[in-house]
């Protein structure tokens, strides 16, 4: 059961339309709590589709950023921590170094209790 004022709420990145896709799922359990649980799903389907926890968080700490190394192996970091991800087969891998993020593809925010998905700007030629 949800409570009031309490967030419960997801953002999805699609890759290659809704078969291919990167979710990050953020839920506060208590509406007197601080923190939100993070959950990030990779799913591509009809071969796979994974839940992944992630770390609870203090709601003005969510700033999560998603990468890409090609290959579907994604990458989100969450302030010093970063978890990687493929999209073959839906697990998860052990996080790279931080200098080995790959490409920018957008940032997960919370904003007013609502996550927020911004795609990040197409590199310039």
């Amino acid at each position: 059961m949800l409570l009031a004022g309490c967030i419960r709420d997801g953002k999805t990145h699609y890759v290659e339309g809704r078969e291919h896709s990167l979710t990050v799922r953020a839920e506060q359990e208590y509406f007197w709590k601080d923190e939100v649980t993070l959950t990030f799903v990779a799913s591509r389907t009809p071969e796979c589709t994974r839940v992944f926890p992630m770390t609870k968080v203090p709601r003005a700490e969510v700033a999560l950023t998603l990468h890409t190394l090609g290959n579907d192996v994604w990458n989100v970091r969450l302030g010093e921590r970063t978890w990687q991800f493929e999209t073959q087969g839906c697990t998860q891998r052990a996080g790279p170094p931080k200098d080995a993020l790959g490409d920018l593809v957008g940032t997960f925010t919370l904003r007013d209790k609502k996550l927020v998905y911004q795609p990040a700007k197409p590199a310039a030629l």
